[in-house]
């Protein structure tokens, strides 16, 4: 799945970035991948916070963690994740 924002249309919007996620399929789930044009600016095969390399279990859920991830780009603030931003998800419990 690729979801982008942001296309370069015109010379007229110089200095803008294209921002895109694709999910992909990795070993035993999901993982998910964020390009400013097309250098891979995020890529993260595991869910992210949590001890060990677990997997997305679905692409849903690479895909929606992906979008916070990228919403938190698109405001200037750091793409990092917390648990609470975990919680919030439905991937991990309270």
């Amino acid at each position: 799945m690729l979801v982008g924002c942001k296309a370069k249309t015109s010379p007229s919007h110089e200095g803008e970035v294209f921002v895109s996620i694709k999910t992909e399929k990795v070993s035993g789930g999901w993982g998910y991948k964020i390009y400013s044009d097309t250098t891979v600016y995020i890529d993260q095969p595991y869910i992210p916070v949590i001890p060990g390399d677990k997997p997305f279990p679905s692409e849903e859920d690479a895909k929606k963690t992906a979008e916070l991830v990228m919403e938190k780009l698109k405001k200037q603030e750091s793409p990092a994740l917390d648990s609470a931003d975990l919680v919030n998800l439905g991937l991990i419990k309270k």
